[in-house]
């Protein structure tokens, strides 16, 4: 396939300041854009809201030499339109100011949803093209047990879970604890909610350690999800492509421990039925989510067959791009949908006013 230039247009991809130093320098991401012919910036965003930018391709107007992993003093950046509706980020310089413009905005890191909201947010305000989900699409992922809720009543099957928070587990401790024994059972595994990021506290392997592994996850978080560990099970990554309103064209990739699943099944380690049964619920699950772009689920799947969504995130990265290589899809074509879809999205946008 011939490569089709696209130096009128810059994307912006963006990382929060945790992971921008391992993403960025690391990331397959930004030199498959710069190799299709797009412009580049890697911008990052620290905790109080400042921007910063720290790389970009040759090509990128503006002024100025920018470094590769400034000193946090360089989050100097302002985000704002233009007078011609464009994103463009600006910074003072010693003689003048230096400014970047920006056509399409781009979340390249998953362990943040609540930010990645509050960078599309900024893009919808400014309506600006953007590559993913809607703001209101990730909110509501932010929130495990809602996005649990709405999946549910789409038919997808979702893991046993209980949910409290610090408070909560201190008026009720032994309440919550019947729950997980009784709901969840053993090994389980808890998730914390450290600010906007939800991760991986601890494995749970019996209900001996039960009350000690909770009360240790809550002196970092203020709220706690407890669900099934991988342990005995399939723990599989589903990756879905795709617009919501275009249902014909979604696209699944699934990637299984013990082996690659594509949609021609060339290296199943599960039955075509089960395959089959995976990718028409992944569909399920990104339709009632109202997804775009792409997003990733988590789920897994025991030994009698029974399938378990548990997380859904929403950003494309080096994991992603080698699983949609083992269903025959290279970077450049992933991208290049990824970008198609954007624009269409975009242009649907302009078409009902919004």
């Amino acid at each position: 396939m011939a490569k089709v230039k696209n130096y009128s247009r810059t994307i912006g991809v963006f990382f929060n300041q945790a992971t921008e130093a391992r993403s960025s320098n690391n990331s397959l991401i930004v030199p498959e854009l710069v190799s299709m012919g797009f412009n580049v910036v890697v911008v990052s965003i620290n905790p109080d809201g400042l921007w910063k930018v720290s790389e970009m391709s040759p090509d990128v107007s503006g002024s100025g030499k920018i470094e590769k992993n400034d000193s946090q003093k360089n989050y100097d950046w302002s985000l704002h339109l233009n007078s011609k509706g464009v994103l463009q980020l600006s910074r003072p310089t010693t003689l003048s100011r230096q400014f970047i413009d920006i056509d399409i905005v781009m979340p390249a890191f998953s362990d943040d949803l609540a930010l990645q909201q509050s960078i599309i947010s900024v893009a919808e305000a400014m309506r600006v093209q953007y590559i993913g989900p809607s703001a209101s699409v990730l909110a509501l992922l932010s929130d495990a047990v809602l996005a649990y809720d709405v999946m549910k009543t789409y038919d997808v099957p979702i893991v046993p879970f209980v949910f409290f928070s610090a408070e909560e587990w201190s008026a009720h401790e032994k309440a919550f604890a019947r729950e997980v024994i009784n709901e969840v059972g053993f090994p389980a595994r808890i998730q914390a909610f450290v600010g906007s990021q939800v991760v991986l506290s601890d494995i749970i392997t019996n209900r001996d350690v039960l009350e000690t592994s909770v009360t240790n996850s809550l002196k970092n978080s203020e709220r706690l999800i407890i669900t099934p560990a991988d342990t005995g099970n399939f723990a599989v990554k589903v990756f879905v492509m795709g617009n919501y309103t275009r249902p014909h064209q979604i696209q699944v990739a699934v990637n299984v421990v013990g082996g690659v699943i594509t949609a021609s099944r060339k290296q199943s380690t599960l039955s075509a039925s089960l395959s089959s049964r995976l990718e028409k619920i992944a569909k399920q699950a990104f339709l009632g989510l109202e997804g775009a772009g792409m997003l990733e689920f988590d789920v897994i799947i025991n030994s009698a067959g029974t399938i378990l969504f548990r997380n859904v995130s929403a950003c494309p990265d080096n994991y992603a791009m080698s699983v949609w290589a083992d269903c025959d899809i290279t970077p450049e074509q992933l991208f290049r949908e990824l970008v198609r879809l954007s624009d269409e999205n975009n242009q649907s946008i302009k078409s009902n006013g919004k």
